[in-house]
Formats: C-alpha cells, structure tokens, sequence
C-alpha cells in the first residue's frame, strides 16, 4: 500500500538569487598569475578539467558572472585563494 503525504506538508524553500563573482579579486588573483583574459584562465583551468566553454560561461570579459562551483573551487585551489574572497557578498 502506497501512502502519500498531502501537498501541505512538504516544505517549500524560497529560491535565493545565484553568488556572484567578486570581479575585483578575480581580476587581481588571475592577473598575479599572468592571466589576463578569458582564453588565458581558460587554458590553465583546462589541465585541472574544466572546459572553456565553462570558463566562458561563468565569466563576461570583466570577470563578472554568476559562479560556477566547478570553477570556483579550481581558482581557489590553484590560486590558494578562499571561497569567501572569491564571492560577493
């Protein structure tokens, strides 16, 4: 026998807007790296396995974007940089 739980009792969690990039820090941890551009954070971020079009994705050529986890946790690894630096507030 199935039971099923009425409509009413399952919780319902509001939606919360996506992170943001902290494009200041962005811009100046991949700069200290000798990244400037897209295609070059690309090509690094590709030999830890994220594609470009990720990278592409993620980012606008100001460094802007809604964050992407996979990119996030590869700049703070290969950068040695926290989460919490990385994201607006």
């Amino acid at each position: 026998m199935t039971t099923y739980l009425p409509a009413w009792s399952t919780p319902v969690y509001p939606q919360l807007p996506p992170f943001q990039w902290n494009a200041e820090t962005v811009a100046r941890v991949t700069a200290d790296a000798g990244m400037n551009t897209r295609h070059d954070l690309a090509r690094r971020l590709f030999e830890v396995g994220v594609t470009r079009n990720t990278v592409y994705r993620t980012f606008d050529p100001d460094w802007n974007g809604e964050v992407s986890p996979t990119v996030l946790r590869a700049l703070a690894h290969l950068f040695n940089v926290s989460l919490d630096d990385l994201v607006q507030r």
